[in-house]
C-alpha cells in the first residue's frame, strides 16, 4: 500500500486517527483542534474532519500545514515521512512486504561488480567540472554536495552517484555509498554526448534517492521524477526533492515492456513512501509519453503531470533563465493529474446541461411525431420498433419517414423483406394522401382512360417529391430486392449514405434479414445492434431498427421489450423502444358483424312475425358494427425513452387504407373531426376513396390538408 492509498485509509478513520495522535485534543464543530504538534492542549492546530477538505490541517502558532494526514503524522515525528508511513501502517494493521510481493525467480547472474572508487573523485573547486555545473548550468554548490555530485579521476566528466535501493544506517558519500556511477563528459565529441557507467550489470534505480542530510523545508510526502540527473539538482535548487530516471525518456514498446521496468521495480518500496508524485519529464513527445508510462505502473492516482513553463524545456532551463522559485511552485501547483480518459468531471458537460434545459430558440432538438405523442426523433439516437408480425410496425413506421420527409429529413430505407417497389408504394399512398393523386369529386364523371392519364401525369410530378428524399438500400444478388445483407456492408452504405448524401434517417427492416438466428449469428446481434447505434451517435442521425416480437398464442395484448425476438441487448441498447399493436378485436368483432349481417340479409322468411324479426336484428347488428368500426384500429406504445424527459406513453390510432396512414381521430365517428383526414404531406393536393367519402355536411367545409 503506498502513501496516497495509506493516507486515504487514514481519513476513513480520521477521529480515531487525531485521538491516537492527540489525546488531548478534542472536536469543535467540523474541525479538531489541539495546542500544537507536541499534543499540548489548546486550539492553534486544526485539522479539517470532513468534506473536500478532509485531513487538511494548519498549526498557525508555527506557521505549518499540510494538505494529508498522513503529512501530519510526519510532522509529529518531526518530519520523518518514511517512519510515519511505518507507523501508520502497524497502527492500521496492514503488513506490506514489497519484497515478498513481488520476488519471482530470476536466472541467476554473476555478482555485480563494485564501484572502482579509483575513477571517482570529489569534485575540485573551481574545477572544469565545477565550473560546468555551477557557472554554466547555475545549479548550487550545496546542493550538489547533498547529491555527492563529484568527477571522474581525470577531472573531464561529472560523476553522478546511485545509492543503494534499501535505506541503511551510515554515511552517505560518493566513495563509501554509491553502488553505481553515471559519467557524463563535460565536452561534447563531435556534438554528441559521452556517458558511461561503471561497473556494469547492476541493477538501474533512481538517481538521487539517499542524500548526505535531511532538508527541512521541502515538502514532505512529496517527490519529483525528472529525466536527467542534472534536471533533478535543478528541482532541488526551486526546493523540492527531485530523482532522475537513470535511463532517459523510455516508453513501453509494442510488446508492453518498458525500460522502466527494472528500476520502478528495484524502487517500489521506496517510492511507496510518497503521497504525491512530480513527473517533471521533457517537454518533447518522448518525455510526455514516457511520463504517462511510469505513472501506469507506480499509481496513476498519486502522480502529477507538470507542464514546463514556456519556452523553456526542461527544469535546468527554467533555472539557467533565473525562474523563481514561487514561478515553479505554480507549475506544480497547475500540475495536472493523469486521469483515466474514462473519468470525466461534471463541469466539462456543463454547457451540454445548458442547452438541454435552455435549448436554442427554446425549442428541444427533435422532430414531432406525425400525431401529438410526447416524444420526439432526436438525432444520435437509435429506435427498436417492434410489434407482432402483421400488426402494421412497418407501415407506421413507414409514415413517421414520410413525415420527417415533409420536415426536410433525407431518408435511407433498407427494408428487405418487402420488395423496393412495394415499399415505395407505401411511401407514395402516405406522401399523396391517398392512393390515387386526384379528388374523388374530380373524376366522377371521366372515363376510366381518362383517369389512368390524368393519374400517371399527376403521379410522375409528384413522385419527385419522393425520389429527392428517399435513399433505398439493395442487398447484394437479388434481383427483386429482397433478401438477406451482410450487417457490416449495411453499416457501409449508411455511413456512405450520410456523408455523400446528407440523409438523416435511417430504417432497417428488418433486424432478423442481417443477423439470422443460428447459434453462431445470434451472437452478432449485439455487435450489430451496436454498431447501429455507434453509428447514430457519431454521425448525429437517427436509426429506426425494426425487430419482430416473439409470437404469442394470444395477441390481444401488446408485447413488452423482454419480448423482442433475439436478445435482450438490443432493448437495452437503443434509446428507444416503441410497440406497434394492432386491435385484434376490433378486426374479429367487424368480420362477425359483418357476416351476421350477410346471414340476416340472406335470410327468406316465411312469416311476417320472422320477418320482422330479421329487421330487427340487421337494425341491431348495424347499430353494433357502427359502433366496432368506431373502435381504435391500432395502438403505439413508447416503452422506452432514454433521453427528453423519459417519458412513457401510449396512443389510440386510426387507420385510413386508402391512404395507408394511421390518424388520430376515428373516420367512422359520426361527427367526423379533422384530425380524422389522411395529410398530404407532399402539400400538393391528396386523395379521397370510395370508401372514405365525406358526409353531406362535411362537403361544406374546407377539406384539410387535400386541396389541390
Amino acid at each position: 500500500m503506498n502513501a496516497h492509498e495509506l493516507n486515504q485509509r487514514l481519513c476513513d478513520s480520521i477521529d480515531q486517527v487525531l485521538a491516537h495522535l492527540f489525546p488531548q485534543g478534542k472536536k469543535v464543530g467540523a474541525e479538531f483542534v489541539i495546542g500544537n504538534l507536541d499534543g499540548s492542549p489548546g486550539d492553534s492546530l486544526k485539522i479539517h474532519c470532513g468534506g473536500a477538505k478532509k485531513g487538511q490541517w494548519c498549526d498557525f502558532a508555527a506557521n505549518k500545514k499540510s494538505r494529508t494526514l498522513l503529512g501530519l503524522w510526519a510532522e509529529v515525528l518531526g518530519g520523518n515521512y518514511a517512519q510515519a508511513c511505518k507507523e501508520a501502517r502497524s497502527w492500521l494493521g496492514i503488513a506490506d512486504d514489497y519484497s515478498a510481493r513481488f520476488t519471482r525467480t530470476m536466472p541467476v547472474k554473476k555478482a555485480a561488480e563494485k564501484v572502482d572508487y579509483s575513477k571517482v573523485r570529489n569534485m575540485l573547486d573551481d574545477g572544469v567540472v565545477e565550473r560546468y555545473l555551477v557557472n554554466e548550468r547555475r545549479l548550487d554548490p550545496v546542493i550538489l554536495d547533498l547529491y555527492s555530485v563529484g568527477q571522474s579521476a581525470d577531472g573531464n566528466a561529472v560523476a553522478f552517484p546511485f545509492m543503494e535501493t534499501q535505506s541503511r544506517d551510515g554515511e552517505v558519500s560518493l566513495g563509501k555509498s554509491a553502488y553505481m556511477v553515471k559519467f557524463i563528459k563535460v565536452a561534447r565529441e563531435d556534438g554528441k554526448k559521452m556517458i558511461w557507467t561503471q561497473p556494469s550489470g547492476v541493477t538501474d534505480s533512481l538517481f538521487g534517492k539517499k542524500l548526505k542530510f535531511a532538508v527541512g523545508h521541502w515538502p514532505k510526502g512529496v517527490i519529483v521524477i525528472t529525466e536527467g540527473e542534472i534536471d533533478a539538482l535543478s528541482v532541488a535548487s526551486f526546493g523540492y526533492h527531485g530523482v532522475s530516471v537513470p535511463r532517459g525518456a523510455k516508453s513501453a514498446t509494442g510488446d508492453g515492456k518498458s525500460a522502466n521496468d527494472p528500476w520502478i521495480e528495484a524502487d517500489f518500496e521506496w517510492l511507496a513512501n510518497f503521497e504525491r508524485i512530480y513527473l517533471w519529464l521533457d517537454s518533447d513527445e518522448a518525455g510526455q509519453k514516457a511520463a504517462r508510462d511510469i505513472a501506469q505502473r507506480i499509481g496513476l492516482e498519486r502522480c502529477f503531470l507538470v507542464q514546463t513553463p514556456a519556452p523553456y524545456k526542461d527544469a535546468n532551463e527554467c533555472l539557467m533563465a533565473g525562474l523563481r522559485p514561487q514561478d515553479v511552485a505554480l507549475a506544480f501547483e497547475k500540475a495536472v493529474t493523469l486521469d483515466p480518459a474514462n473519468l470525466v468531471w461534471a463541469g466539462e458537460f456543463e454547457d451540454k446541461v445548458l442547452r438541454r434545459l435552455f435549448p436554442p430558440g427554446g425549442v428541444e432538438p427533435g422532430f414531432e411525431m406525425p400525431w401529438p405523442f410526447p416524444w420526439k426523433i432526436r438525432p444520435g439516437e437509435m429506435t427498436v420498433w417492434t410489434g407482432f408480425s402483421g400488426h402494421g410496425k412497418t407501415v407506421c413506421l413507414s409514415q413517421v419517414m414520410v413525415h420527417l420527409a415533409s420536415e426536410g429529413q433525407r431518408v435511407c430505407v433498407a427494408s428487405m423483406e418487402v420488395e423496393p417497389d412495394k415499399t415505395l408504394e407505401t411511401f407514395w399512398c402516405q406522401a399523396n394522401g391517398g392512393r390515387f393523386p386526384w379528388n374523388w369529386n374530380e373524376v366522377c364523371d371521366l372515363s376510366e382512360e381518362s383517369k389512368v392519364d390524368l393519374g400517371t401525369r399527376r403521379f410522375r410530378e409528384r413522385f419527385k417529391w419522393l425520389a429527392e428524399r428517399v435513399l433505398v438500400f439493395l442487398p447484394q444478388d437479388t434481383p427483386d430486392g429482397v433478401g438477406r445483407a451482410k450487417w457490416q456492408k449495411l453499416v457501409e452504405c449508411f455511413v456512405y449514405a450520410r456523408q455523400r448524401y446528407g440523409c438523416e434517417q435511417f430504417v432497417v427492416d428488418s433486424l432478423m434479414m442481417c443477423v439470422g438466428r443460428s447459434e453462431q449469428e445470434y451472437q452478432q446481434v449485439e455487435l450489430f445492434v451496436n454498431a447501429l447505434s455507434s453509428f447514430a451517435k457519431r454521425h448525429q442521425v437517427h436509426v429506426h431498427l425494426v425487430a419482430h416480437s416473439r409470437k404469442k398464442d394470444d395477441e390481444g395484448k401488446p408485447p413488452g421489450k423482454q419480448d423482442i425476438a433475439g436478445p435482450k441487448e438490443t432493448a437495452d441498447i437503443a434509446h428507444n423502444v416503441a410497440v406497434v399493436h394492432r386491435n385484434m378485436a376490433k378486426a374479429k368483432k367487424w368480420q362477425l358483424l359483418e357476416r351476421e349481417l350477410k346471414d340476416l340479409d340472406g335470410m327468406v322468411c316465411a312469416s311476417p312475425e320472422k320477418e320482422d324479426e330479421r329487421r330487427a336484428g340487421i337494425n341491431e347488428k348495424t347499430k353494433q358494427l357502427t359502433v366496432v368500426k368506431a373502435w381504435h384500429d391500432g395502438e403505439l406504445h413508447l416503452l422506452k425513452q432514454r433521453n427528453g424527459d423519459g417519458e412513457l406513453a401510449s396512443k389510440y390510432l386510426y387507420y385510413n387504407a386508402n391512404a395507408r396512414q394511421f390518424v388520430q381521430e376515428s373516420p367512422w365517428a359520426l361527427t367526423r373531426q379533422p384530425d380524422s383526414w389522411p395529410v398530404a404531406y407532399m402539400n400538393i393536393g391528396g386523395a379521397s376513396a370510395d370508401g372514405d367519402l365525406p358526409t353531406n355536411a362535411e362537403l361544406q367545409k374546407p377539406k384539410p390538408h387535400l386541396t389541390i
